[in-house]
């Protein structure tokens, strides 16, 4: 699979970049069988590169989440 990518102007001023898309391949292992496959491969790819890096966030607890009440305001009517 061949992916394409710009760098940010920040990263072009500490680096030798042009500013121009570079492409890169990456060879999956074992290979794609349809493109359904690319999005999970992908964040799979991501979630190893989180935990080498030690870039691994928990997820919070799920007592933590808190949804806002659906209950609608009262209206009063003065008749």
């Amino acid at each position: 699979m061949a992916l394409e990518y710009k760098m940010k102007e920040a990263a072009l001023k500490s680096s030798t970049g042009t500013g121009k898309p570079q492409v890169v391949r990456v060879a999956f292992d074992p290979p794609l069988l349809g493109y359904e496959e690319v999005k999970p491969r992908l964040l799979g790819l991501k979630a190893d590169a989180d935990s080498a890096l030690g870039t691994v966030r928990p997820n919070p607890p799920f007592g933590s989440i808190r949804f806002a009440s659906r209950t609608p305001p009262s209206i009063s009517h003065n008749c």
